[in-house]
């Protein structure tokens, strides 16, 4: 199965470890995560087959299509994701 990994997917990558990578190595990662990742949970739009994928900690949203795999962007490892969650997503929740 082919693996395309976006370069949004490598700058979130980047931007979200805070550590200063070569885009070669956040590939690599990126690659890694949607080889042996375990599917979680449906994203939008949801007639199509996108899913969060998580592996050892770290979380990217990818597409499946026949014979390929779309890494579209990286979530973060579970530390970043709690924090966004409790940060960002909750306030806005909120706000409502």
């Amino acid at each position: 199965m082919e693996i395309i990994v976006t370069t949004h997917a490598i700058e979130q990558y980047q931007r979200r470890s805070f550590r200063d990578t070569t885009d070669n190595n956040a590939e690599n990662l990126l690659l890694m995560i949607a080889r042996r990742g375990k599917k979680q949970s449906r994203r939008p739009p949801y007639d199509e087959q996108i899913y969060k994928v998580s592996y050892q900690g770290h979380a990217i949203v990818a597409k499946y299509q026949d014979k390929q795999i779309t890494v579209i962007t990286y979530l973060g490892n579970k530390r970043y994701q709690h924090w966004y969650e409790k940060n960002e997503i909750r306030p806005r929740a909120l706000a409502f």
